[in-house]
């Protein structure tokens, strides 16, 4: 399933858990859709979009969304 979809999914931890082995794939097979590919733009992209959620009640599926946005949010 592709990683943006599989974002869209996620009802559990388990699912939350089965997406993060997804993304750590991502990085690898797909360098060119992370602008953030450091740790460090990676937390500040981060940062940046958690500061712009209006989200007071966190969610498996936000924490997903949160970290796949990291990968581009600037």
């Amino acid at each position: 399933m592709d990683i943006l979809k599989q974002a869209e999914t996620i009802e559990s931890r388990k699912d939350f858990v089965e997406f993060m082995q997804q993304l750590f794939r991502d990085i690898s097979d797909n360098p060119q859709d992370w602008h953030n590919d450091s740790l460090e733009q990676y937390i500040d992209g981060l940062w940046g979009y958690s500061i712009s959620l209006e989200h007071d009640k966190p969610t498996w599926r936000l924490f997903a969304q949160m970290l796949l946005a990291a990968r581009v949010y600037e």
